[in-house]
């Protein structure tokens, strides 16, 4: 009995993925590219900038100027860039 279960069993599982590959052919999808995302390990400033400017993490078509290999700084003109740099002006003052 133990023999044909574990025989069984992962037929059926493969049978399901069969099944359900069947009723739901895929799709055609382009291929995705994604904005680059700081790691912590780049500073405090640019992790929290890749956070926010991409909470939606879209797709797009074409390749992003991130992707470029060596390419970290996509956010230099971001409004918290802008606004660190004004405050680090003030605060040196």
């Amino acid at each position: 009995l133990q023999l044909l279960i574990e025989i069984v069993w992962p037929l059926l599982i493969f049978f399901i993925l069969i099944s359900v590959r069947l009723n739901y052919p895929p799709y055609e999808q382009h291929e995705c590219h994604f904005p680059n995302k700081a790691m912590p390990s780049a500073g405090t400033l640019p992790w929290i900038q890749g956070i926010i400017c991409n909470a939606n993490n879209p797709c797009f078509r074409n390749p992003t100027p991130g992707e470029s290999p060596g390419v970290v700084g996509n956010f230099n003109e971001s409004i918290i860039s802008r606004l660190f740099s004004d405050a680090k002006k003030i605060l040196l003052y």
